[in-house]
């Protein structure tokens, strides 16, 4: 089994869970049947991805209530809404204050060198 790290962030850096997560490239409820292994067993060993599930009490907030259910599947719409726009995942209502934009440090220090007196 091979192991890898990757940094996420808001905005654009969700792309692993969108790409894998939501799209559910693996058949979890399948996971340890006919295997001969448990569950959490067949999840470590399996190739692919889960697909992600709604999970927590607040679900129940989301959507302006009642639309998600825990164990209801997450979709790709739904994880850009949440992770990539900081937005309710149904009704598409900001959540909270919006993501600050990180502006790379090359641009940040070309910004500077640029207003520098060249003498």
């Amino acid at each position: 089994m091979t192991v890898s790290i990757q940094p996420m962030s808001v905005g654009n850096g969700t792309e692993y869970l969108t790409g894998s997560v939501a799209n559910a490239d693996c058949d979890a409820p399948n996971l340890g049947d006919g295997l001969g292994m448990d569950p959490v067993t067949a999840y470590y060993t399996a190739v692919g991805t889960p697909p992600g599930y709604w999970l927590g009490r607040g679900i129940d907030d989301l959507g302006g209530g009642g639309v998600l259910a825990a164990g209801d599947r997450v979709t790709t719409i739904q994880l850009q809404r949440l992770l990539e726009a900081g937005r309710d995942p149904v009704t598409t209502e900001p959540l909270g204050r919006a993501y600050p934009k990180i502006v790379p440090l090359g641009e940040r220090i070309d910004k500077r060198t640029a207003a520098l007196d060249p003498a």
